[in-house]
């Protein structure tokens, strides 16, 4: 293969992949879905995210839906100390200007 043909190559999976994206993104803002139908573009159909399974699709050349049961443990876990966190210095700082009031 010549180098042009190389780029030339590279540049249509670039613009293949670009292209996904942009429609995946353009679905989601319009019909709050990424993939309400499957076309040609896109041809997976995109799970909805459960309790139990975290769907997500590989964007790449071939796109792929897979999931993961225990991805998002770690998440879940930092998001509720973040809260429990703030939820404490929102606390703190209340009684700190009930004090300071007195």
């Amino acid at each position: 293969m010549s180098l042009l043909s190389n780029k030339i190559s590279e540049f249509l999976e670039d613009k293949l992949i670009t292209d996904r994206m942009t429609e995946l993104w353009t679905n989601f803002v319009k019909y709050g879905n990424p993939t309400p139908t499957v076309t040609q573009l896109v041809p997976v159909h995109w799970p909805t995210v459960t309790r139990d399974r975290w769907h997500y699709v590989e964007l790449d050349t071939m796109l792929r839906v897979s999931s993961r049961p225990y991805f998002m443990t770690a998440w879940r876990f930092l998001i509720s100390f973040i809260r429990r966190r703030n939820a404490t210095k929102k606390a703190t700082n209340s009684q700190r200007r009930i004090q300071h009031q007195r």
